[in-house]
């Protein structure tokens, strides 16, 4: 649900290669493009927004130079919108972050600029939401990462949160968000320094909201292949609600496969069944028991066709 593969030049064979077959870049370069596998019957299913729309000296290219697109003022934020979707972005990347929380990766990458970060106004904000839904019918996700950044992004609809936030959400925030089922790329592996990231996990899960498997492929910390810490840490969201193991496992896995499909609109993909596309990883031994090993799988099948397939225990 959430990688930036573009702009850091990640390999789509590599990712392939791994076990992951669909790829959503929520903030790259301009002109949006795929990224490309020569000489091959395959290709990396892909999806992207193109660059992340921010407030002028804003996040994300104050820490993060080339993956936003400066707005401001209506006519200006329709037009960008427009521009996007007629590129191919399937969803809208805007920025509500101010840079404020403990934490957060770009603490990292030196900004230009120290918090608090200048974000979108509250009417451009409504304006991408409209142009977005009521023109071009896609979905609108926002990176932001504490309670103020959360409200913000419920009043104005937006569907969707790029990140697990990683200041500890207020009580009110939580059950809003569980009562309109918004959807979480989880990412709790990148955030994992973040103070409330682990316990909003916990909280949004048991209040109803979506939480779908998002790594931030593309940061260098995060492995161009599916990510079993992050598995690992939707685990633990699912036993702090109350699931055995079998059952939170389960709904892990989920969460990386059908469900994202399903929220994405690519149902059946996700699934072993009838009409569902061919994409099958198969690993070393019982997912049940050691899910490290979907890292490396053994083989790889992406719409019918062998991506790669090692000998057993290799």
């Amino acid at each position: 649900m959430h990688t930036h593969h573009l702009i850091n030049d990640v390999p789509p064979l590599r990712i392939l290669e791994h076990g992951v077959t669909t790829a959503r870049d929520l903030g790259s370069a301009e002109p949006i493009t795929g990224a490309v596998i020569d000489k091959k019957p395959y290709q990396l299913r892909q999806f992207y927004s193109g660059p992340i729309l921010q407030a002028p000296g804003g996040y994300p290219n104050v820490a993060f130079p080339g993956s936003g697109v400066e707005v401001s003022g209506d006519s200006a934020v329709r037009a960008k919108v427009d521009d996007l979707h007629a590129q191919g972005a399937s969803v809208i990347s805007l920025s509500l972050d101010d840079g404020q929380e403990t934490g957060a990766p770009w603490h990292w990458h030196m900004p230009a600029s120290p918090p608090p970060w200048p974000t979108l106004s509250d009417a451009d904000l409504l304006s991408i939401v409209d142009q977005a839904h009521n023109v071009h019918h896609v979905k609108v996700t926002a990176y932001f990462g504490n309670d103020a950044g959360a409200q913000r992004a419920l009043s104005a609809g937006v569907d969707e949160w790029a990140h697990m936030p990683c200041e500890l959400l207020s009580g009110s925030v939580i059950a809003e968000a569980g009562s309109k089922k918004i959807a979480i790329d989880t990412t709790i592996d990148t955030f994992v320094q973040c103070p409330g990231v682990h316990e909003n996990s916990y909280l949004l899960l048991g209040a109803g909201a979506q939480l779908l498997y998002g790594t931030d492929m593309g940061h260098l910390d995060i492995p161009h292949a599916p990510d079993s810490n992050e598995i690992h840490m939707l685990l633990h969201a699912g036993f702090h609600n109350g699931f055995d193991y079998p059952t939170a496992l389960t709904k892990a896995l989920i969460a990386a496969t059908s469900a994202p499909a399903a929220y994405l609109g690519l149902a059946p993909l996700g699934t072993i069944a009838v009409n569902a596309p061919a994409d099958i990883v198969v690993i070393n031994g019982d997912v049940r028991h050691n899910f490290k090993e979907l890292e490396t799988p053994r083989l790889v099948v992406k719409n019918g066709y062998v991506v790669i397939n090692r000998p057993a225990g290799e």
